[in-house]
């Protein structure tokens, strides 16, 4: 993705340019929680119904530039989140699943993706901020 969006913001790359751009994944993590009380999940879990839960993924990103003989750096921090709602034996008619949603996979998935392009967002952003 990060190569893509590269190769398209500079059509002419050159291995002898005199700038150079560098991303550094630093830190990269998924998430899951229940925003339900712990009550209400385990009334769930014995007499069915539903459970909310919170999806997040967050990426941080050191994106380092050579231009001109100077060093710049910036740290890119992101995150994307999402809710999944999962039933348990009765009372699903709201989940995901009885809805014909994605699964907690594709929820984790988007919010992946959501994040990555949040990243190359900010990377066009700080582009654009010093000339390039």
């Amino acid at each position: 993705m990060l190569n893509e969006f590269i190769g398209n913001k500079f059509s002419q790359l050159s291995p002898s340019g005199t700038t150079i751009v560098k991303a550094t994944l630093k830190d990269f993590w998924i998430e899951q929680y229940s925003t339900d009380s712990g009550g209400k999940q385990v009334l769930a879990a014995l007499a069915g119904g539903e459970i909310n839960i919170m999806c997040l993924a967050k990426v941080k990103v050191l994106l380092t530039v050579i231009k001109d003989g100077e060093e710049l750096t910036k740290i890119i921090s992101v995150s994307s989140e999402d809710t999944y709602v999962s039933g348990i034996s009765t009372g699903t008619s709201t989940s995901n699943i009885y809805r014909g949603k994605d699964s907690l996979e594709h929820t984790h998935a988007g919010n992946i993706n959501k994040a990555n392009n949040k990243v190359i967002m900010m990377m066009n952003s700080y582009f654009e901020e010093i000339g390039l």
